[in-house]
């Protein structure tokens, strides 16, 4: 690929990085985790579903807001977790697996 090209393409993905980071709003004290508030979080914990609704304020849990993930993991669980990753959110800085070769 030209110097040219990569360039462009750079520069692409600049703006579009800038433009979800605009529309995708930080929820709660967890940084670099973006989640739209109305998305819903679920997580089978012993036999027990837990839905975590985002909020504009963080997150509702059992009719609760917390202002983070791991407060509610420690909840559900009694011992500390990453919240994130209690309830299968990507890491930060991870790449989303994509469907490249593969059908459907």
């Amino acid at each position: 690929m030209k110097a040219k090209s990569i360039k462009t393409i750079a520069g692409l993905q600049r703006a579009w990085n800038a433009r979800n980071r605009k529309s995708a709003r930080l929820v709660g004290s967890t940084p670099g985790l973006s989640i739209k508030p109305g998305a819903r979080l679920v997580r089978e914990w012993h036999g027990r579903t837990h839905n975590v609704t985002v909020t504009e304020d963080g997150f509702e849990y059992a009719g609760t807001t917390y202002q983070s993930l791991t407060k509610i993991a420690k909840k559900i669980t009694g011992a500390h977790w990453s919240g994130p990753r209690f309830f299968g959110l990507p890491a930060v800085g991870a790449e989303r697996p994509n469907n490249e070769g593969r059908d459907g």
